[in-house]
């Protein structure tokens, strides 16, 4: 029993090593997943979720692995403010929207149209002060799966993508913009991508080019037109919500020093275990002096 005793602070150092050495290692896929180099990134909507009390408290915790990991940047070093989006709200109207909904108030909610909790997402984020956009659905290269009931599909004419906007929009009218849910073949496509933007903004709403495939076009044509846009940076929970891709995104954010455009990071709401590895994410770049702002600031004062 004795000798087990003195085995345990063994066993836990060497774990935090393991760690640490499995986010150097993990930076460089990761970084080409965020960076979109030719990877199509499918979003899935998973309804489960570990079994939690109700009467459970859920409180953010930074495990040590991460807010011990030794960065090599520091809240001075002229890192950008972040906007967090979270992706796939509707499917659920349970504890864990309820949870979402108490994130800080800059946290953006992306809302699928068409889905049983739609409107219940969007009562959650308005009742929170959360900014909230349309998660369009678009079609994706090859057989990813179903974007939706509905969705954007290359080819589709003017009329019809205007008319489907009017529709989701109609379910979240809250909304000030809107980001696609899957898309990697429509992004792509210009003529359909340019017929999206003017839709969107005759009806007032603004893109975020959720950018699943490094070959769209959406933000480059956005700014061409002249309409205010945005760009999703990094995916948080890409590859996965472990310590080691948490610290690699933090220690990523240094590559953005100096640009004065804030980096767009996106998440999703599909479980219990992404809510709290964003919540530990969020404490840990506040404590490193970065500051959070919300969607609906980074457009307004930092437009294309």
């Amino acid at each position: 029993m004795v000798k087990s005793r003195l085995l345990l602070p063994v066993i836990a150092v060497f774990s935090v090593m393991i760690i640490f050495s499995s986010c150097k290692k993990g930076n460089i896929d990761v970084q080409a997943i965020d960076a979109g180099k030719g990877t199509d990134y499918t979003e899935q909507i998973d309804s489960s979720e570990p079994s939690v009390p109700d009467s459970t408290v859920h409180t953010s915790t930074v495990p040590s692995a991460i807010a011990n990991y030794e960065y090599s940047w520091t809240g001075s070093d002229n890192i950008p403010p972040i906007v967090i989006i979270i992706d796939d709200f509707g499917n659920t109207n349970d504890r864990l929207l309820e949870d979402f909904g108490k994130l800080p108030s800059e946290i953006c909610f992306a809302i699928l149209p068409d889905l049983p909790h739609t409107k219940d997402a969007a009562r959650v984020a308005t009742e929170n002060s959360h900014d909230i956009v349309i998660h369009v659905p678009m079609k994706a290269i090859g057989n990813a799966g179903s974007p939706g009931k509905r969705y954007i599909k290359v080819g589709m004419d003017k009329a019809e993508i205007k008319d489907m906007i009017a529709s989701f929009k109609s379910q979240i009218p809250m909304a000030i913009g809107a980001n696609n849910h899957m898309g990697s073949e429509v992004t792509q496509d210009a003529a359909t991508m340019n017929n999206i933007l003017e839709s969107l903004n005759s009806s007032n709403l603004f893109f975020v080019d959720s950018y699943t495939i490094g070959t769209s076009v959406g933000f480059k044509l956005a700014k061409s037109k002249g309409y205010s846009s945005g760009k999703r940076d990094i995916f948080l929970d890409v590859p996965d919500n472990s310590n080691a891709t948490l610290a690699s995104k933090i220690e990523g954010l240094a590559k953005y020093k100096g640009r004065k455009e804030p980096v767009f990071i996106i998440s999703h709401c599909h479980n219990r275990q992404k809510l709290e590895a964003l919540q530990n994410f969020i404490t840990q770049v506040q404590s490193m002096g970065i500051r959070i702002i919300s969607l609906s600031d980074a457009i307004n004062d930092y437009p294309a």
